[in-house]
């Protein structure tokens, strides 16, 4: 069971949104990073058949998915950024339509309604129309059709945004259960998730892929040039790229800083994370290879 992405591109006129993507994807869970613009979601739509790619092809389990949508269509789950909803239908309403629009029974979609709004805190507003949900709820109901289904595929578009760490922690939770069995692809800025449960990282940068590696591999190259420093005020001038903050104590202040080499004297090498690689790796042209 793999995804296959071969001479992917996509233009909007004189722009190109992706540029020659070559990338296979087999289960696990993959983390799709890259900053504003890197096109993260356009891959993902693409990948999700609602937006048709210029150039190249996408094989799903050997099949090619741009001629033939549909069998991926059925296998596939897809919650894009803002997830969104009929608001004259129910809750309950709009999740048994979700499930029975991939192929499921009526029966076994009225089952995984009711069991996705209990696992989220819902089930008091199941029969609330969705034009009554605030955003927070919608993105909870979201997340809670996407854990109650069997879907192969699972594309997610920063579907933690916004998210109190109870419903954080209960996707994580359900997608690290069963994360063998099926492929998922997680695009976020939120570092943390991605570096409790992902397995490999996809990192794009202006449309091409710039890094694809283990998750361990990918932060394990930025080891040596991760800093930490600790001052009394924020410095006038520094050097590399800082990537996290905090005060201790009513003065004290600890800067982690991501630098080729020690960015002023007294600073401490640390541990790198995520984070951090993911800013060595846009501060430089090098790539990491599979």
């Amino acid at each position: 069971m793999n995804l296959t992405i071969a001479g992917l591109s996509k233009r909007y006129g004189s722009k190109a949104a992706l540029q020659d993507l070559n990338l296979t994807l087999e289960p696990g869970i993959v983390g799709l990073v890259g900053p504003n613009g890197s096109g993260k979601t356009t891959l993902l739509r693409i990948l999700a058949t609602t937006l048709a790619p210029s150039t190249g092809t996408i094989n799903w389990d050997g099949r090619d998915v741009i001629r033939d949508p549909d069998r991926l269509r059925r296998e596939m789950v897809y919650m894009p950024q803002q997830f969104a909803g009929y608001p004259h239908l129910t809750a309950f309403e709009f999740l048994v339509y979700l499930a029975e629009l991939r192929g499921v029974a009526r029966g076994d979609a009225r089952r995984a309604a009711t069991q996705a709004l209990e696992t989220m805190g819902l089930a008091g507003d199941a029969k609330r129309q969705l034009g009554a949900f605030t955003p927070g709820m919608l993105q909870r109901l979201g997340i809670g059709y996407v854990v109650s289904t069997d879907a192969r595929v699972v594309l997610l578009d920063e579907p933690t945004a916004g998210l109190d760490p109870f419903a954080r922690s209960l996707l994580c939770d359900a997608l690290l259960r069963t994360a063998r069995e099926r492929l998922v692809v997680i695009c976020t800025h939120i570092f943390d998730d991605l570096e409790l449960i992902a397995d490999r990282i996809v990192a794009l940068r202006s449309g091409r892929i710039a890094a694809h590696a283990t998750r361990d591999a990918f932060i394990e190259r930025a080891r040596g040039r991760v800093w930490e420093i600790e001052t009394d005020a924020y410095p006038d001038a520094l050097d590399g790229r800082v990537t996290a903050q905090r005060r201790e104590g009513d003065r004290s202040l600890r800067l982690r800083v991501v630098h080729a080499f020690e960015p002023q004297p007294g600073a401490r090498a640390v541990t790198p994370s995520l984070q951090d690689a993911c800013a060595w790796l846009e501060m430089h042209e090098d790539g990491i290879a599979c």
